[in-house]
């Protein structure tokens, strides 16, 4: 089903139980409704807070993220200084220099991806 045929369905359900005069139960019960009643009432939240724009699907757009295009370059400028940061250290560089918290998996997670992931600290090792 395409999204505007999917954005019709629950417009015109929507405006058929309010023209109704019978409790939202009952017309669950006595007709097929491709959702459910939980459902139903988010989309009458969205649709008074958003209006029919609310009810676009909105995943195509991706997910937010704090780690924004400015920050993964900071990521990749210091980690290819220094390899050997650990995540919670830059985590508290990131904050401190954004004001943002991101979380320590959200950060191997893209070291990982741009191949920097921790390596050692080189310990040297004195003869006695």
């Amino acid at each position: 089903m395409s999204e505007e045929g999917r954005i019709y369905e629950i417009l015109s359900t929507i405006h058929k139980i309010g023209e109704l005069k019978q409790p939202v139960s009952v017309y669950f019960n006595q007709n097929s409704v491709p959702f459910s009643r939980a459902q139903y009432y988010c989309y009458r939240r969205i649709l008074q807070k958003y209006g029919e724009k609310g009810l676009r699907d909105k995943r195509k757009d991706g997910n937010y993220t704090k780690l924004t295009e400015r920050i993964k370059d900071c990521v990749i400028a210091i980690v290819k200084e220094n390899r050997s940061i650990s995540s919670p250290q830059f985590q508290g560089k990131i904050l401190n220099q954004f004001g943002v918290q991101i979380s320590v998996s959200s950060l191997n997670n893209f070291r990982a991806s741009v191949s920097l992931t921790r390596l050692p600290a080189h310990k040297e090792w004195v003869r006695v």
